[in-house]
């Protein structure tokens, strides 16, 4: 083996076992805090979901049982925010685990209750976790279609969200095969954590992948290096070495360099394995495997089929995808049947607000004809009345207005939205009085002018009544 490459999986090794050093630095941190609570509150709900996910990317089986510690204290608080949270954990750890259908599950369950809060934000996240699951599951399809809907939802100042869309869907289409469409979100990826002053390892993995798929196997090498080299310095992220160990196991057997491709691919495993993340496993396996059998190594590749096998049956079956086909099958026609009922609540919402205006306008002429009729007197109290209706009506027609905006502000708060109202109301009655007062005034002064009017007229009628009666006389 060149002297190059050995220093340089001696590197990786030891930035590996420095990065996971690292994670039990945190771990420890973390776990001196829960030690150290004085009282079991939201505080020790968070520091147990944080320590879950220093686990989740390299051993998630442990990741689980901290989430659930989470899950329980949550409960007991009545923590909203938390225990959703520790949903989309549990999720995202049983997907590692490659415990597809209970991550699934789990995910949809967290999205169910994001819809029924509404929160944006809950929705936003309950999404992107959807998509990972499907991603972590190989489908790629329904990846696809979550992650756009996380970005669309995605507000333009949540940089960091952004840059989590950027990573979900450039690493899903070149995985679809899409790779112009992964380059623009790769590269929208890049300008965002430049945006925020970050450098994104991440971003560089996946450009190498990109190369892998162009077959610019010296580009593709080039960017995994320089993603390995900034991992160990920034994020040291286990499992995204592990990721491109891989890659670069695979730009050298697409060079023919099958003794470089194996010593990656057995540092890839021996991580793997060590990490508890059977999807790695498995994908070193097979390489493992395919490299011996290029090199004319049955006995070695014997052993790897072995294992491989194994790890296949374990990780997948026909139940499984069955069980996942039918668990989509039910989500696709839940969500219709919620976007119909939307827009049943929309369409019902866009009618009453016609009817309003409608009404506000009837009112308003009504108004304004006998304001402004010369022939007919008008008691103010019947214009008061007609005034209280307008009143009412525009405040109803303002709330069916601004109901789904002071909703989402308000998250669904019952004592915030009555102070919403209250606010609105006491801005409207204000300039209702002066309205009032305004009408009445002219009422009155119209109503001199017919009374003077008509008395003028009867006056007239009366000296000309006197002075036929002079004439007969």
């Amino acid at each position: 083996m060149p002297k190059r490459l050995t220093l340089f999986l001696l590197v990786c090794f030891i930035a590996l076992q420095t990065s996971t050093a690292q994670n039990y630095h945190k771990i420890d941190s973390l776990r001196l805090l829960i030690q150290n609570a004085k009282k079991v509150d939201s505080t020790v709900v968070n520091n147990y979901l944080s320590l879950s996910f220093q686990y989740t990317y390299y051993k998630p089986d442990s990741g689980l049982v901290y989430n659930e510690i989470a899950g329980k204290i949550a409960d007991s608080l009545h923590f909203e925010r938390g225990k959703f949270q520790q949903q989309l954990g549990k999720a995202l750890n049983h997907s590692y685990l490659r415990n597809d259908s209970i991550a699934l599950k789990t995910a949809f369950a967290a999205l169910k209750f994001a819809e029924e809060k509404e929160d944006l934000n809950y929705l936003q996240s309950a999404i992107r976790y959807v998509g990972l699951v499907y991603y972590n599951i190989r489908q790629f399809e329904n990846a696809i279609v979550y992650a756009k809907k996380a970005w669309q939802l995605t507000l333009p100042t949540n940089t960091q969200s952004l840059i989590n869309q950027c990573m979900s869907l450039g690493e899903t289409y070149i995985d679809l095969n899409l790779i112009d469409s992964a380059v623009i979100y790769i590269n929208k990826g890049f300008e965002l954590s430049k945006q925020s002053k970050r450098l994104i390892p991440f971003f560089y993995y996946l450009m190498g992948n990109v190369y892998l798929k162009r077959s610019q196997y010296e580009l593709a090498l080039s960017f995994y290096k320089e993603s390995y080299n900034l991992e160990n310095n920034i994020t040291k992220n286990a499992k995204d070495i592990i990721d491109i160990e891989i890659g670069i196991t695979q730009v050298f057997e697409k060079k023919g360099k099958t003794d470089s491709a194996i010593s990656y691919a057995k540092q890839a495993y021996y991580h793997s394995k060590q990490m508890t993340l059977p999807r790695e496993k498995l994908e070193s396996l097979l390489l493992l495997t395919s490299l011996y059998k290029q090199k004319g190594n049955i006995d070695s590749a014997f052993v790897y089929i072995s294992l491989t096998s194994d790890l296949k049956d374990s990780l997948i079956n026909a139940e499984k995808f069955r069980t996942i086909g039918l668990m989509t099958f039910n989500e696709e026609s839940r969500q219709e049947k919620l976007a119909e009922e939307k827009s049943k609540i929309a369409e019902e919402r866009n009618h009453n607000i016609q009817l309003a205006i409608t009404a506000i306008a009837i009112l308003s002429v009504i108004i304004l004809f006998l304001m402004l009729s010369r022939s007919i007197l008008v008691s103010h109290k019947v214009v008061e009345f007609l005034s209280v209706l307008v009143l009412l009506v525009v405040f109803e027609f303002i709330n069916l207005l601004i109901h789904p905006f002071l909703e989402s502000i308000t998250h669904h708060s019952p004592v915030l939205m009555l102070l919403g109202l209250v606010a609105i109301a006491s801005l409207i009655i204000p300039i209702h009085h002066r309205l009032e007062h305004w009408t009445t005034q002219k009422l009155v002064e119209k109503n001199k002018a017919i009374r003077l009017a008509n008395a003028k007229k009867t006056i007239e009628e009366i000296e000309k009544s006197n002075k036929k009666t002079d004439t007969f006389i």
